[in-house]
């Protein structure tokens, strides 16, 4: 849809469909499919899993920017929806496909080795007025979801902020980098998150965020902006 918008109202409508892709393909949903199936070293389990979103932008950002730069954008996108269908059918056809009840073991896993996790038949019934009076759930979902919007802000503009000062292609690759950066925090971070306090590692990650947001406020040279875009950033 956006390589045919004519109008502003076809692009919020593009960008609402696109916001639901998102929505089921990263974060939240990798957590809610991999949990289940790691009971000992869960945090090492879904920061790998993770790693495969960030290693999609490490090579994708600069495949489209190169394409868009060589045969337009329409041709560029054309090819990445491509892709994307080469590769998430078989998947979902394969591997997300319906499973046994609960109390069947998933497929090709050791469960000896790694437990399932408590049912949900074993936990309750899920009611949502209960969730959200919980103190231990607003007082992590909401420095959570403050923190992912401060990321999906800075990665919306990050292409419209260095491109002046590095052109497109350089602007391009950056965000690769940033990308790259995160799954090299993140593979750090992994090895340490289930012998730590999760809290006080989420808190430190916050902070980094935090002080690399102010210098790429601040940042006036091409130097200081690299430098803040290449931090390891553990999301």
């Amino acid at each position: 849809m956006l390589t045919r918008v004519a109008r502003l109202w076809q692009v919020y409508t593009a960008f609402a469909l696109m916001s639901v892709g998102w929505a089921t393909m990263s974060g939240a949903a990798i957590n809610i499919i991999v949990t289940p199936w790691f009971e000992r070293r869960r945090g090492l389990a879904v920061s790998w899993a993770l790693n495969g979103a960030s290693a999609g932008g490490v090579i994708i950002a600069p495949v489209l920017t190169f394409l868009t730069a060589r045969y337009g954008f329409g041709v560029a996108v054309g090819a990445l929806v491509g892709s994307m269908l080469a590769i998430l059918m078989p998947v979902v056809i394969l591997v997300l496909r319906p499973r046994c009840a609960d109390e069947c073991d998933p497929p090709d896993i050791k469960v000896a080795e790694y437990p399932i996790a408590t049912s949900p038949a074993e936990a309750g019934p899920f009611r949502l007025a209960s969730v959200l009076r919980s103190g231990r759930f607003i007082s992590i979902s909401v420095p959570f979801a403050l923190g992912l919007a401060a990321q999906v802000g800075f990665f919306a503009h990050q292409m419209a902020l260095l491109s002046p000062t590095f052109g497109i292609v350089a602007a391009g690759w950056a965000i690769s980098l940033t990308t790259f950066a995160a799954v090299v925090g993140r593979i750090v971070v992994s090895f340490i998150v289930d012998q730590s306090d999760r809290r006080i590692i989420s808190g430190l990650n916050f902070i980094v965020q935090m002080l690399g947001m102010a210098v790429l406020a601040i940042a006036t040279t091409p130097t200081l902006l690299f430098g803040r875009i290449v931090r390891p950033w553990y999301r």
